[in-house]
């Protein structure tokens, strides 16, 4: 592993624990990952995935959120 990707797995793994820590509390949000997005292929970007609970309204400061994948 090259010293780049090594400084890019630190940050998105630090990036990761604080974005978990900010969704802890929220019923709706099962886990926080990082990886590749669903249904995409290993030339897409990796990125942190919130990973939603099913049949759970997504809402934040009252306002509904629509979770999308970038396709």
């Amino acid at each position: 592993m090259s010293q780049q990707d090594t400084i890019f797995w630190i940050t998105a793994s630090h990036a990761r624990e604080k974005l978990e820590e900010q969704m802890q509390d929220r019923a709706d949000v099962c886990f926080v990952d990082i990886g590749y997005p669903q249904n995409g292929s290993v030339d897409d970007e990796i990125s942190l995935r919130i990973h939603v609970c099913k049949n759970s309204a997504a809402e934040f400061d009252g306002i509904p959120v629509i979770v999308s994948a970038k396709r």
